[in-house]
């Protein structure tokens, strides 16, 4: 009796798991991305890989060159290493591409509050996300400040998410529960991106996206 049949079953079972598990919005190093941003305030809300700019007012695009997904790169990154960035023998490529990453300033999402070309913050700063654990009390936005250092004048709103909404446009503490880690966030399970919105000590404003990652 052939054990092929048997042997190819035992082979076609593993490569079809793998297959299944694979995300197709998941980006990779070097690609380009197409990122939603909030009508008010213009902060990135959920980005997914593109083959081009669309020119869509509601959207921006750039290049994801940690290859996670955002446009939020790491410090390391250099995003002059991409593919997608055209080279025309120097070293600027003018006003209007500041990070001369081939994609012109007005539709680049670097140029977006509180990603990596915004620097007029007046020293008050988001992380890209906090991580909360299971038991612990937190105020998610006011220590999310705090890992950055310095807190504004005062919040002006938080947007983006129904989950312990409340608390968090009156910067109530509240100890995370099981709940927290389970409920169906904006981003995953256990996980919510929301826009906080700020006024700075000189009277400016500012705003930014903060993920809240319960039980982390």
């Amino acid at each position: 009796m052939s054990r092929t049949p048997l042997l190819l079953s035992l082979l076609v079972l593993p490569l079809g798991l793998v297959a299944a598990c694979s995300s197709t919005n998941e980006s990779t190093t070097g690609q380009l991305i197409s990122c939603q941003t909030d009508p008010g305030t213009g902060v990135i809300l959920a980005c997914e890989p593109t083959d081009g700019d669309s020119g869509d007012p509601s959207s921006c695009v750039d290049v994801d060159e940690d290859g996670d997904g955002d446009c939020s790169d790491d410090d390391s990154s250099d995003d002059n290493s991409s593919s997608f960035a055209p080279s025309d023998g120097s070293d600027d490529d003018g006003d209007d591409d500041s990070d001369d990453d081939g994609i012109s300033d007005d539709r680049d999402c670097d140029e977006h509050p509180g990603e990596d070309g915004d620097d007029d913050n007046s020293g008050v700063d988001l992380p890209y996300d906090i991580k909360m654990s299971l038991g612990q009390s937190y105020s998610p936005i006011a220590d999310a400040f705090a890992e950055k250092g310095a807190q504004p004048a005062a919040i002006l709103s938080v947007t983006g998410a129904t989950w312990r909404a409340s608390e968090l446009s009156a910067g109530t503490p509240f100890v995370i529960t099981t709940d927290d880690c389970e409920h169906a966030g904006n981003r995953d399970v256990g996980r919510d991106r929301v826009i906080v919105s700020w006024q700075n000590a000189d009277g400016s404003t500012d705003a930014d996206h903060l993920d809240l990652r319960y039980c982390e």
